[in-house]
């Protein structure tokens, strides 16, 4: 529990968020220890009361700063992370018309453009 408590710091993940990303991602689950053939990641609420536990136990500051001096004698440091969705990254659309263009100033895809006059002549 208290690796899927870091992993919501570090990634400042709500507790139902934080309980999705640990379903959808192998890697975070490896990190947690979950084998999901074995195990079920445990549910919002779970996450709600651990975390307040260690909260009510004035325990959040004293584990980070633990953390945050091993890290340093082993010259790491950790800061807050980011999860990127890919399948919202820049890129083309092909379409059986033709192919729809990102036009990044405006944020927009424009299009469709066929493919014939989207490639070089010649």
């Amino acid at each position: 529990m208290l690796r899927i408590y870091f992993l919501q710091q570090w990634y400042a993940l709500a507790d139902e968020a934080l309980e999705d990303v640990i379903y959808d991602s192998q890697a975070m689950r490896d990190f947690v220890g979950i084998d999901l053939a074995i195990e079920s990641v445990p549910d919002a609420t779970t996450l709600l009361r651990f975390r307040h536990l260690l909260e009510k136990h004035a325990l959040t500051q004293r584990i980070f700063e633990e953390i945050n001096a091993h890290l340093a004698e082993q010259g790491l440091f950790m800061r807050e992370g980011t999860i990127v969705d890919a399948t919202s990254a820049n890129v083309a659309d092909v379409t059986m018309a033709g192919l729809l263009v990102r036009d990044d100033a405006k944020d927009e895809l424009t299009g469709p453009v066929r493919l014939e006059s989207a490639l070089p002549a010649g």
